[in-house]
């Protein structure tokens, strides 16, 4: 047994019962669908579930790390990449956007009773609920940095969705799950996410705020064009001088 309370040679049965329950979890995340629309080739046009996102945070905090932020542990990013959903295998996924006070402390009420059952299930390995328990603490840069890019990642979606075409229903789409009339209420409900992310992040990640706030403008742009048809969105303008300092 190493100093951390692993045994050094495990048998068999238990590394095989290791890798049944991140293989069940895997398939849990995916029956959890997402606000999101994507288009896989192929396919119709669908949510997105949780599988599929944590696949995309994964190799987003990986690559901007190796690219951005080189001081961060890009093993510990994948961790918390892995887990970071794992408890809306419980309660399902509850979209960032419009959320109210009440509405975030039900939330965060809900998922720490999950994350208890979780840990008392025995469902995940102990390395695994580990790395839960300190992304749910954010008690590392890399946790907070992971929780920032999983905030970035729905807009980034929802703008593949618009640059292939499908700017209609992504717009259909975002209205029937958050009640929003018109470009105006987006305007306001993007504009109250920018500011909880700046509060949160924007300290510790500038450079990720300024990456949200174009995200929020095309998609404004987008939504007020297929209004009004004041302004088309420009793809160009997805494109960022980003110099970390």
């Amino acid at each position: 047994m190493d100093e951390k309370g692993y045994e050094q040679d495990k048998p068999l049965e238990l590394m095989l019962d290791d890798i049944r329950k991140i293989g069940t979890e895997t398939v849990r995340l995916a029956g959890i669908y997402r606000a999101p629309l994507i288009k896989p080739d192929h396919q119709p046009a669908r949510q997105e579930n949780d599988a599929e996102h944590s696949l995309a945070l994964s190799a987003s905090v990986i690559y901007l790390a190796h690219e951005y932020y080189p001081e961060l542990d890009r093993g510990l990013l994948a961790d918390y990449a892995f887990v970071h959903d794992l408890v809306e295998v419980k309660v399902g996924d509850t979209p960032s956007l419009r959320l109210t006070d009440k509405d975030r402390e039900e939330k965060t009420q809900k998922e720490h009773l999950a994350l208890q059952e979780i840990i008392n299930s025995g469902e995940l390995p102990k390395y695994f609920v580990e790395k839960l328990l300190e992304y749910e603490d954010e008690a590392t840069r890399e946790s907070r940095f992971v929780r920032a890019v999983d905030k970035l990642l729905p807009s980034n979606v929802d703008i593949l969705m618009v640059k292939n075409g499908y700017g209609s229903q992504i717009i259909d789409r975002l209205k029937d799950v958050f009640k929003i009339q018109d470009h105006q209420e987006f305007a306001k409900a993007h504009k109250e996410y920018l500011e909880n992310f700046e509060n949160h992040f924007g300290e510790e990640f500038p450079e990720l705020v300024e990456c949200l706030r174009k995200q929020q403008s095309l998609l404004n742009s987008e939504i007020e064009y297929k209004e009004t048809g004041a302004h088309q969105i420009n793809f160009e303008d997805l494109s960022m001088n980003w110099s970390k300092t």
